[in-house]
């Protein structure tokens, strides 16, 4: 049939319907006719014609679902029906939909995270060839790159173009009160790698970077707005920042961020002309990150190739600086993401795992209903209907369920990822930009599509069984019990799930608790930090480095308000770090590898007592350890376990940078801090006093000064205290950063924190559906049984017993589950291996913990149904 005739049939189904029954009717007089020569009677020929051709409804069904248009008019008319029958049970719809609602809403919200965070790609020109450049070290782990350095890797490389880029902190005064903001020196290939255009103005090139005579820079958009509120003409203006001018040429996008958006502006960095930054340019200052991006169809192999023939060359041109040492790359959407690619996972897979169980209760709720309306089915198999049509209604009507559950899944898709934003742009990088893009909406319609028809089939089969005259004995005899089966079985695998979940998540939170509660190694309790910054341009050498930080510190001492102030480099928890060789006398390393490394950090007197670090041993430095004092040290218990190897340090001598430095003797030791992170162990740190730091290494590395003053002061009279001290030492120098020691302690914790807050719920979410699951199972076994109960106590059976049995058959699921959801855990613990801190994966107080609070909720949930099994009237149960 050409599909003009079916189109022309879609509007003419009366006629179609009477030339179907007419040629019904021809076949049965045919057959008739037939019938009447074998010598039968008219009357007897009719009715056999009629038995051998069948039913009439079959058949017509069956003529009329050979046209495509008639088989799409029949679904719709299924779905009508659909539409209707649920509406017409409004209790089941909304159950069932809020379900689904939160299954696939969750799993949506999170997909969206993972696709917005992990595969979509970056905001820049070919994103998935642009990498970082690292030097990997001999002792393992990888470091940035000289600048020397990166002037040869810029010259050698063919397989890839290359831009450096360096962290610096600028003060802008001028315009409104000083502010040191963040942002980055980069060479002129900077945004020709990226491929981005700026909002306003230009971006600059190499031109720029050569010509020293013209310093320029370039405004990111938050910047721009909030400094500057946003001027139309500031391109071409000059501003001030470091003491020196800057002609602004461009303004980026509000959708430009490299790195996080602390960054706020981007002037060239001039390695191979006159420096006016005051960087070290050399081969032992590795400070330059390299952003590199590889030519078309250059593979990873071929440009790991070229770096080894490049350390190659350095090796033999430096071999003192470059001695067993190489380059690697690691992609920049793997440095942007950090260490929350397996989190994501683990919590996508979790909402998975969620939605599933949602599917369980729903395909559970369809086996009740449909059980309901079982005399439906044989009714409509006797008038001829086949179990392939019954499926298709069934299929049709879990599809409409589906569909009510997605929409309700995407609004509550929309509220979780506003709540994530809202919460999470500190843990997550790139959540800002999260939204509900098109591939997340396929994604959302395609599970539900595959969720309804997986878990929409079984109900429909098993309410179909038997749907034939034939089947009729045999259905009633045993769809219940086949039912009940699936519907047990589908239990077991709900608590299976939520138990792996409800584990993952405990050993998780116990891990947070345990990271809340180890030892610092500080007290961050009544501690506020903040930072002051030294540009090069306005203090150039180390005599006025140090007449500036004399008179700031006297002038913070000096407020009685602060019980105690100190100073350091580099605060613990703040990302600040720098590591240096050392020499120790009498400590004759084994091996390169274990030659002397510790943390260099410069500190004042009071540092120690105002951040509360214990001394374990000796004093602690003095006023009198400055420029014109002996030098002295202070080291942390690590380097002392590991370099001294049971002497006693006090008196001891070490060297910074090795023996050929002036030596310093050790005066104290100190209790371990855990710098970089409270998940990380201490590592060995040096403390020096401030004052008695190298002047190129104060002038290079040491021109940021963090304080901590001790004081029971509410932050906004600190801040203006503080303010009032520094503006009276200097007025165009700021404050940056002031906030209290535990708020770095908070935002360190802050992650685990929020994924533990996350998989928790998921974790909770899957209990309470599972709880519902065995709810619903054993309310529906109470009630098929109800005449049984009714005949047992009629007999004699107490209430207790029945009871006892109905508890029993509960704690039977909840025990096959727990068996399957611990087996199922311990299989999975590897995913979580990375994510805990001072537990295993396998604990045995944690796993029985979580196997016993569910065991717990799900037993409460069989309460309800056994109860009312014991109200079971006999009377009234024999009679229906």
């Amino acid at each position: 049939m050409s599909w003009m005739r079916r189109l022309v049939n879609t509007f003419r189904r009366r006629v179609l319907d009477r030339e179907i029954d007419d040629e019904l009717q021809f076949h049965a007089d045919m057959r008739a006719m037939d019938l009447e020569r074998a010598g039968m009677t008219p009357e007897e020929a009719r009715r056999k014609a009629r038995r051998l051709l069948g039913n009439d409804a079959a058949l017509r069904d069956q003529t009329r679902e050979a046209d495509v248009w008639v088989r799409l008019e029949s679904g719709l008319q299924d779905a009508h029906y659909a539409v209707r029958m649920l509406w017409r049970a409004p209790w089941f719809t909304a159950a069932a939909a809020v379900t689904l609602a939160i299954g696939i809403g969750v799993s949506t919200a999170m997909f969206a995270v993972v696709y917005g965070v992990l595969i979509r790609p970056l905001p820049y020109a070919d994103a998935e060839r642009l990498h970082f450049l690292f030097q990997a070290s001999p002792r393992g782990g990888r470091t940035r790159v000289t600048p020397l350095d990166f002037v040869d890797l810029h010259a050698q490389l063919r397989s890839m173009r290359t831009a450096a880029v360096v962290g610096n902190g600028f003060t802008f005064t001028g315009h409104g009160d000083p502010e040191l903001a963040i942002g980055h020196l980069v060479s002129g290939e900077f945004f020709e790698l990226l491929g981005v255009t700026p909002a306003l103005g230009r971006t600059f090139g190499s031109a720029d970077e050569a010509d020293a005579t013209n310093d320029v820079i370039v405004l990111s958009h938050g910047f721009w707005r909030r400094r500057f509120g946003g001027d139309p003409n500031i391109v071409g203006r000059t501003i001030t920042a470091n003491n020196r001018p800057f002609t602004v040429v461009g303004v980026m996008g509000s959708d430009f961020s490299f790195l996080g958006p602390r960054y706020q502006f981007w002037v060239p960095l001039r390695l191979r002309a006159p420096n006016p930054d005051k960087l070290p340019i050399s081969r032992n200052s590795r400070y330059v990150q390299v952003l590199a991006k590889l030519n078309p169809g250059v593979s990873s192999d071929a440009a790991a190739a070229e770096l080894r023939s490049v350390a190659a060359t350095l090796a033999h041109a430096y071999p003192a600086e470059h001695t067993n040492t190489s380059f690697v790359l690691s992609s920049l959407t793997e440095e942007t993401v950090g260490n929350v690619r397996g989190a994501l996972q683990l919590l996508f897979a979790a909402v998975l795992l969620v939605l599933l169980i949602a599917c369980g209760n729903v395909t559970s709720l369809l086996l009740a209903r449909f059980t309901v309306r079982g005399p439906e089915v044989l009714v409509r198999a006797a008038l001829g209907a086949s179990r392939a049509r019954l499926v298709r209604q069934f299929a049709i009507e879990t599809l409409v369920l589906y569909t009510v559950g997605t929409v309700a899944g995407l609004v509550l898709a929309t509220w979780l990822l506003n709540l994530l934003r809202t919460l999470g742009p500190a843990v997550i990088p790139r959540v800002t930009d999260v939204e509900l893009v098109m591939p997340v909406l396929a994604f959302s319609c395609l599970t539900s599509l595959v969720a309804a028809l997986v878990f929409g089939m079984v109900p429909a089969l098993q309410a179909t069984r038997g749907a034939s005259a034939s089947g009729l004995r045999e259905r009633a005899a045993t769809a219940g019990r086949s039912h009940q089966r699936v519907r047990s079985t589908i239990v077991v695998a709900q608590i299976a799930i939520a138990l792996c979940l409800l584990a993952g998540a405990s050993l998780v939170a116990r891990s947070l608790l345990n990271l809340e509660r180890v030892d610092k190694g500080f007290d961050s309790e009544g501690r506020l930090t903040f930072n002051v910054g030294m540009p090069a341009t306005r203090f150039p050498d180390a005599p006025a480095m140090h007449a500036f930080y004399r008179r700031l510190v006297d002038a913070i001492a000096a407020r009685p308000e602060f019980t105690s102030v100190g100073t350091t480099t580099a605060f613990p928890l703040s990302g600040q770090d720098l590591e240096n060789s050392f020499a120790v006398d009498g400590y004759v390393a084994a091996s390169p590898e274990q030659e002397p490394v510790a943390a260099l950090r410069g500190v004042s007197p009071g540092y120690t007592t105002a951040m509360g670090i214990p001394l374990r041993s000796g004093r602690a430095l003095k006023p009198a350890d400055d420029e014109r004092g002996a030098p002295v040290a202070l080291v942390n218990e690590t380097f002392v376990r590991r370099y001294f190897a049971g002497l006693n340090p006090i008196g001891g001598r070490i060297s910074v940078g090795g023996p050929e430095g002036p030596w310093r003797t050790v005066v104290g030791v100190v209790a371990d801090v855990r710098h970089r992170a409270l998940a990380t162990e201490a590592r060995p740190e040096v403390l020096l006093p401030w004052l008695q730091l190298d002047s190129g290494f104060l002038t290079a590395w040491a021109r940021g000064i963090s304080f901590v003053v001790r004081s029971d002061m509410e932050l906004a009279a600190a801040a203006t205290l503080i303010g009032s001290q520094l503006r009276q030492v200097d007025a165009n120098t700021p404050v940056v950063e002031l906030q209290p020691v535990s708020a770095l302690v908070e935002e360190s914790v802050a992650e685990p924190r929020f994924r533990t807050f996350l998989l928790s719920s998921f974790a909770l979410t899957s209990v309470c559906l599972a709880a519902v699951g065995i709810f619903g199972v054993l309310s529906y076994l109470v009630s098929e049984r109800t005449r049984e109960i009714g005949i047992r106590m009629a007999l004699g059976a107490r209430p207790r017993t029945i009871f006892r049995d109905v508890l029993v058959q509960g704690g039977w699921l909840v025990a096959a589950g727990s068996v399957l959801g611990l087996a199922g855990g311990a299989a999975l613990s590897r995913w979580i291996r990375g994510l805990l801190f001072q537990v295993s994966p396998a604990d045995p107080l944690t796993l029985a913990a979580a196997a016993l609070g569910l065991a717990v909720v799900a037993l409460l949930a069989t309460l309800i149904p056994a109860r009312r099994a014991t109200r079971v009237n006999p009377v009234i149960a024999l009679r229906t």
